[in-house]
């Protein structure tokens, strides 16, 4: 029998941006992805980031969806932040300077945001609005979305996830 050599176990690497930031423990968990792109101010350069990773992202990985529903999954997500104040605009920060105002009034943006995710809701019903924001806005894998929907088969789910996504990828066309 041959001997085997006294090999090292090897130790995970953990890049110099996640301990910079003290992300160590979202980095063993697998939440993060270290990606590699252009400046947006000197798209010569490229500047390395750390992202949260996206359970839409994982299926577009896979070929699950396409690149157009993937965008429209963005484009979603972003209306939900603006729906809920998280990105302000001109209007918003005249609103914050105003010193009589004694009741909150919501942005222009917000306003836009929210009716645009009331026709999508409408479109696409409650059973499919609640599958679509356990993707995009709770972060679930199709797995978890099967279990808590009670649907039998990963291939099931996968199929209403997509032909959602077609109808999201229909909305913003």
């Amino acid at each position: 029998m041959a001997r085997k050599r006294n090999a090292k176990k090897k130790t995970p690497t953990i890049p110099a941006l996640v301990k910079e930031h003290n992300l160590t423990e979202r980095w063993h968990r697998g939440e993060l992805v270290i990606e590699v792109g252009p400046e947006p101010d000197n798209p010569k350069q490229n500047v390395t980031r750390a992202r949260r990773k996206c359970a839409y992202d994982e299926l577009w990985n896979r070929g699950v969806i396409t690149d157009e529903q993937r965008m429209a999954v963005q484009t979603y997500a972003i209306l939900c932040e603006q729906a809920t104040g998280a990105c302000q605009d001109a209007l918003a920060r005249v609103n914050l300077l105003r010193e009589s105002r004694h009741y909150w009034e919501p942005t222009h943006t917000m306003l836009i945001a929210t009716g645009k995710l009331r026709e999508i809701w409408s479109i696409l019903g409650r059973k499919q609005t609640d599958i679509l924001n356990m993707l995009v806005l709770r972060n679930m894998r199709a797995k978890e979305i099967a279990r808590i929907t009670n649907t039998p088969s990963y291939h099931q789910i996968t199929g209403r996830i997509k032909g959602i996504l077609e109808r999201l990828e229909d909305f913003f066309q």
